[in-house]
C-alpha cells in the first residue's frame, strides 16, 4: 500500500514524503525481531528498540549466537531519492 503525507514545519517549510506499507514483516515465529548491523545509526536502532520494549518487553532484541538474525541494518549511499530500504529477507539499508 502506498500513501503520501505532507509535513509543515514551524519555519513555514513544507516537506513531502512517500510512505509504503508492506504486506510482510520481519518478526520470527517466536514473535521476536533479532537485529544486528554495521550502520553508523545503530545507536538510534538500539534506542528505538528500547522504546518499543518499554511498551512490550523483549520483542526487539540484539542478535546473539543463540538465535537466528532476523534483521541486518547497514548504510547505503545512493542518489535515487530513497532514505532507507527494507527487504523481506531482513536487510535494512539506511540512506545518508
Amino acid at each position: 500500500m502506498k500513501g503520501y503525507f505532507r509535513l509543515i514545519f514551524a519555519f513555514n517549510v513544507t516537506a513531502f514524503a512517500t510512505l509504503y506499507i508492506q504486506i510482510w514483516h520481519l518478526v520470527d515465529s517466536g514473535k521476536h525481531l533479532d537485529y544486528d548491523g554495521n550502520s553508523i545509526y545503530m545507536s538510534h536502532i538500539d534506542t528505538g528498540a528500547s522504546i518499543w520494549n518499554g511498551y512490550k518487553n523483549g520483542v526487539i532484541r540484539p542478535d546473539s549466537i543463540f538465535v537466528i538474525e532476523d534483521v541486518f541494518v547497514s548504510d547505503i549511499d545512493v542518489a535515487n531519492g530513497n532514505t532507507g530500504l527494507t527487504y523481506p529477507n531482513g536487510k535494512i539499508d539506511h540512506g545518508p
